[in-house]
């Protein structure tokens, strides 16, 4: 059985897909990506979106017990995209995590045929 290859480590205190963008975890033809805007609305009164917003939620040393205070405009996820036959990457649109570590058992699922 093939392992996770991990592009993007999970960082203690941030699950949340909140935190990550991108390419996470590869297993097999399977790809686990953060996708999705972000956009929040601070305690502080700051509107950021995207990097911007996680760029600030750090520097203020936010972690996952902290975004509660954010007013959510726009929210990411992790879904789990696949190479076709054309080295194409498609997903399946619906299915999706939200928390680093489900994303991850999400992405073994795809791999063992458990989701379709």
């Amino acid at each position: 059985m093939d392992k996770v290859n991990t592009i993007i480590a999970k960082e203690k205190g941030r699950e949340d897909s909140f935190w990550y963008s991108g390419l996470i975890a590869t297993m097999g033809k399977y790809r686990l990506y953060a996708e999705g805007d972000i956009c929040v609305e601070f305690p502080d009164g700051n509107y950021e979106k995207d990097y911007r917003a996680v760029e600030h939620a750090e520097e203020i040393d936010f972690d996952d017990s902290d975004l509660h205070k954010l007013d959510w405009i726009n929210n990411n996820w992790f879904e789990v995209g696949w190479v076709d036959y054309k080295g194409n990457i498609e997903f399946d649109l619906g299915v999706v995590e939200y928390n680093y570590d489900d994303a991850i058992e999400m992405l073994k699922q795809y791999y063992k045929g458990e989701i379709k």
